[in-house]
C-alpha cells in the first residue's frame, strides 16, 4: 500500500493540515460523493463550500447515529469537538462502527492533532503542507499494513484540473525503528566492551594450570573444588556454632 488509493475499502486515515480547507480540497477531489460529517452549528458553512455532498451532523445534545451515514467514504470534519463534547471512548466507538462499513477521512488542523488512542484504528496518515503552486502539496505519509508495520515518504500530492489528484513518492523515510534496529555491535561497544573489567573470576589454562588474572596467582586444579578461606572462617568442625556465643 503506497497510495492514497490504496487504501482498503474498510478503512481510517487522518489528514493534518495547518489550514484543515487545504486537506478538504484534496479530498474532495479525490473521492467521488462522499459523505461529510461536521457539527450542526457548522453544517451551513461546509454545504457552502461543498453542496454536492451529503452531510451528517452532531449537536451538544444529540450524537452521530452511525446509520444515518450512507456512504461508503466519509469525511469526518469536527472529530475534536466530538471528543470535547462526547468524550474519548464514545468518539472511538463511532469509529470503530463506522470504519466497519466504510472509508473514514479525519481532518484535522495540526494545532489541535487527534488522539494517540486513534493511532490503533489507523491505517494512513498524511501530514500536508502548501508550496508556491497552490495545486501542490507536499505530504509526510505514513502508512501501517496489517501486520502493524508502518512505512514513512515524501509525496507529492498533486490536485488535476477535472480529475483525481495524483500522489506520487518522492522518497521513502528511514523510520526511527528501522534506524535503531542492528544486529552487530559498532566498533565503539566493541571497544567498551574490551576494556571492561569484568567482576568475576576470570581463569584460562596453562600447562595445566588454572591462574586467577586478577591476583596472578596460580592454583593447581584438577577435578576438586578450590576454595580460597577467608580470615574470618571458622574452620574447627568440632564446634561449628561456638562463634555464636551461645
Amino acid at each position: 500500500m503506497s497510495t492514497f488509493y490504496d487504501l482498503p475499502k474498510t478503512s481510517l486515515a487522518v489528514f493534518s493540515a495547518d489550514d484543515p480547507i487545504k486537506a478538504y480540497e484534496v479530498l474532495f477531489s479525490a473521492l467521488e460523493n462522499p459523505g461529510f460529517i461536521c457539527q450542526e452549528s457548522c453544517a451551513m458553512w461546509h454545504s457552502e463550500y461543498h453542496p454536492e455532498v451529503a452531510v451528517s451532523t452532531f449537536s451538544t445534545d444529540s450524537e452521530l447515529n452511525p446509520d444515518d451515514v450512507t456512504s461508503s467514504e466519509v469525511v469526518f470534519a469536527d472529530f475534536d469537538l466530538y471528543v470535547l463534547t462526547f468524550g474519548l471512548p464514545k468518539a472511538l466507538r463511532l469509529i470503530k462502527s463506522l470504519k466497519n462499513k466504510k472509508r473514514i477521512f479525519i481532518v484535522s488542523a495540526n494545532s489541535f492533532p487527534v488522539s494517540p488512542h486513534l493511532e490503533h484504528f489507523t491505517n494512513a496518515s498524511f501530514s500536508i503542507k502548501s508550496t508556491e503552486n497552490p495545486l501542490v502539496f507536499e505530504s509526510l505519509t505514513t502508512v501501517f499494513d496489517k501486520k502493524g508495520n508502518l512505512s514513512v515518504s515524501d509525496q507529492l500530492i498533486t490536485v488535476q484540473t477535472g480529475g483525481k489528484p495524483t500522489f506520487k513518492i518522492i522518497k521513502k523515510v528511514e523510520t526511527p525503528i528501522e534506524a535503531s534496529i542492528s544486529t552487530m555491535p559498532s566498533a565503539t561497544e566493541e571497544a567498551g566492551k574490551g576494556a571492561m573489567d569484568l567482576p568475576f573470576f576470570v581463569g584460562r589454562q596453562e600447562d595445566g594450570v588454572a591462574i586467577r588474572d586478577a591476583a596472578t596467582k596460580k592454583i593447581r586444579v584438577g577435578g576438586q573444588i578450590v576454595y580460597e578461606p577467608d580470615r574470618d572462617d571458622d574452620l574447627d568442625d568440632s564446634d561449628p556454632d561456638d562463634d555464636l556465643n551461645i
